[in-house]
């Protein structure tokens, strides 16, 4: 049986001199350093936000103080091993469940706790995946010594495991799930490639994707690895699931839609299969938005949910459906940056490059701009530039979106974020994961309004 995964190899001397300043972290821990000179400053850009918090990033690493902060796996762990341990359950535990409308979970009571104290890489390559998160999320351009010095320590005991007995067991794939997830996040979509193949021979070995439901952490996660990699790229999905979870069923059907909602008009005359997708998950952004403390969704439901549409709106997508040209071509792109958008919160600061969706999204707006003389389009056009922003699109996007959206808003008389806000809601728009950075982009909007008016 033959494994190809990415293998660091030898690790290079530029390597060798991050990993032993990384190591001398821990030796030199707690001595005073004089500061050797002012931090460079980063210029503000759309994903990022103009005035971040001073307190965020060390709030995120000196979260401490709970039964996390004193465990220890079986060994010593140093200061900084300690505290990304401490934060791949709170941290990224958030990012992939939004507290917004997710019950909060008990680290301790997951599969991820139990392969993290008995398996050896899995710990490496989980501290690997929280400090790459934290690169992700403070914009730096290289890895840090964390990632690397936990990663090349994993590499080395994954391909222990792969020539081993345990080369198929559920910690060695959930290795390989963490593996494809963590490139998914650096962007390395050749790497990707190679871990999510080595992924599959595994899955398949062991049966196919089914052999997995009496583990639905891990279900949940192979489908995460292959649902991600499809949307980076335009290859199809490994596996399909459709089960959503009943409490959700109930939950739409008891509130059914208001039958005004724009994109139920738009595809009324669709497909059935696309028309009963586009409700539901219409359905669910409603329910979402609504989300109070006792209709929180568990683990389990939202990442069933989130399999269940992630390989529906892939299969539209791999039907053509969603080619730039028409109106419901844009929605269809539209729908899936939205979904995009559940997939990763971490910090509301940033979101994961879909390039692929990005660039037919951007087609599509300016497909349907020239139809915008039609006051009906105005609203959707509206949305979709809104939603690609905080989504899809990069700031190297502002200067055709700032004027595109300033032009749009003054066709429809929208002159403060509460009537843009009105209007959004009435499409896929969930507040609490979908405010913040809409409202610092209608704020740049208003900026470049001033200046062009001066």
């Amino acid at each position: 049986m033959e494994f190809h995964f990415v293998n660091h190899g030898s690790v290079g001397s530029k390597s060798r001199k991050v990993i032993r300043s990384h190591v001398m972290k821990g030796k030199n821990s707690g001595k005073k350093h004089v500061a050797r000179g002012r931090k460079r400053t980063r210029i503000a850009t759309r994903n990022e936000p103009a005035s971040p918090p001073r307190d965020m990033i060390s709030t995120l690493r000196r979260m401490v103080g709970d039964d996390l902060s004193s465990y220890s796996p079986g060994t010593k762990l140093s200061p900084h091993t300690r505290l990304l341990f401490h934060q791949y359950f709170y941290i990224l535990s958030e990012a992939l469940f939004p507290p917004e409308f997710c019950q909060a979970q008990n680290p301790m009571k997951t599969v991820w706790f139990d392969y993290l104290l008995n398996d050896k890489a899995y710990f490496h390559v989980s501290l690997s995946m929280t400090a790459t998160c934290l690169d992700f999320f403070e914009y730096k351009d290289h890895e840090s010594p964390q990632a690397i010095a936990h990663m090349t320590t994993a590499f080395a005991l994954v391909n222990q495991k792969l020539s081993g007995l345990e080369s198929l067991s559920d910690a060695t794939i959930a290795l390989v799930s963490m593996l494809s997830c963590q490139e998914s996040i650096r962007g390395d979509l050749e790497k990707y490639k190679i871990h999510l193949a080595g992924l599959d021979r595994m899955v398949q070995l062991r049966g196919g994707l089914h052999a997995f439901e009496q583990n639905m952490e891990l279900f949940h996660k192979i489908c995460r690895s292959d649902i991600q990699y499809a949307l980076h790229t335009d290859c199809p999905a490994f596996y399909h699931h459709d089960v959503m979870p009943q409490r959700i069923m109930q939950e739409i059907c008891r509130n059914p839609l208001h039958p005004d909602r724009p994109l139920a008009e738009i595809f009324s005359a669709a497909e059935p299969t696309i028309k009963d997708l586009v409700r539901e998950i219409d359905s669910i952004s409603v329910f979402l938005s609504n989300c109070g403390l006792q209709s929180k969704l568990t683990a389990d439901e939202f990442q069933s949910m989130l399999s269940s549409l992630g390989y529906r709106l892939l299969r539209v997508r791999d039907q053509g459906y969603t080619c730039p040209g028409d109106l419901h071509g844009a929605c269809l792109l539209g729908v899936m940056s939205f979904y995009t958008s559940l997939l990763l919160q971490f910090g509301r600061q940033r979101h994961l490059l879909y390039e692929r969706i990005s660039r037919r999204l951007k087609v599509s707006v300016r497909v349907l701009d020239l139809d915008s003389a039609h006051s009906q389009f105005l609203p959707t056009l509206l949305w979709l530039l809104m939603l690609g922003a905080i989504s899809v699109f990069e700031k190297e996007d502002d200067p055709w979106l700032l004027p595109e959206l300033a032009r749009v808003s003054e066709q429809l008389m929208l002159k403060t974020w509460e009537d843009i806000h009105c209007e959004l809601k009435r499409y896929l728009w969930i507040d609490s994961i979908h405010n913040g950075q809409g409202r610092r982009l209608w704020d740049k909007v208003q900026r470049y309004q001033a200046d062009k008016m001066v």
